[in-house]
């Protein structure tokens, strides 16, 4: 999946934030101040739905219609957002205003 390949850098950056794994011991705080496992599909549906509101109408670059189709081929495959998986990496999410 495309996203995976863009959870190695800051190319999701400002819509989706991973944790840093060294914070992974500390799930239960995590979790307590509302960070999820995994994104769901409206995650993913609201980043794109962002970058195309920050794109104002302009063609993207390259790289953000790269972003945009790894948010499209992503979606579908998401957890649903009422899903929790123990196995799954910890992920917070970021809507920049």
């Amino acid at each position: 999946m495309r996203v995976k390949q863009y959870m190695q850098g800051p190319n999701l950056r400002p819509y989706l934030h991973g944790v840093p794994s060294e914070l992974s011991s500390h799930a239960g705080l995590l979790a307590a101040l509302g960070v999820r496992r995994a994104f769901a599909a409206e995650d993913f549906a609201r980043a794109a739905a962002r970058l195309a509101t920050d794109a104002a109408g302009s063609p993207l670059p390259e790289e953000r219609v790269a972003l945009a189709v790894a948010f499209a081929e992503a979606g579908p495959n998401a957890t649903p957002l009422f899903s929790f998986s123990a196995q799954s990496e910890l992920l917070v999410l970021s809507w920049s205003s």
